[in-house]
């Protein structure tokens, strides 16, 4: 099931599942090609170098890096870039109780 192989960046062994089912476990940004001007901002602002510029438009380099921080969507100025999140960042919110020192309410 798993397809390892080396990281080309740090080295490092990476296990992830066969490519058929790799979106299961890596879901990257995805950059609309036709709305990007490749102006190069979402590339500046990553904090792990997940996008790189190739043919003047910003492509998914090292898609399992991402970090789904959002800076790249947040700052993409044509509103090109979107995030899908993978089941593992999804989580149930929960209000906590309207509590006050001494007097729960």
């Amino acid at each position: 099931l798993y397809n390892k192989g080396k990281d080309k960046r740090h080295g490092h062994e990476l296990s992830l599942y066969k490519t058929v089912n790799k979106e299961l476990v890596c879901m990257p940004p995805l950059v609309n090609e036709e709305q990007c001007v490749g102006c190069g901002i979402c590339i500046e602002i990553c904090p792990l170098d997940v996008l790189k510029r190739e043919n003047d438009k910003a492509i998914v380099k090292y898609p399992e890096e991402c970090w789904h921080c959002r800076a790249c969507v947040m700052d993409c100025p044509r509103q090109a870039i979107t995030i899908r999140y993978p089941l593992s960042h999804m989580m149930l919110h929960m209000d906590a109780p309207n509590v006050q020192r001494g007097n729960e309410q």
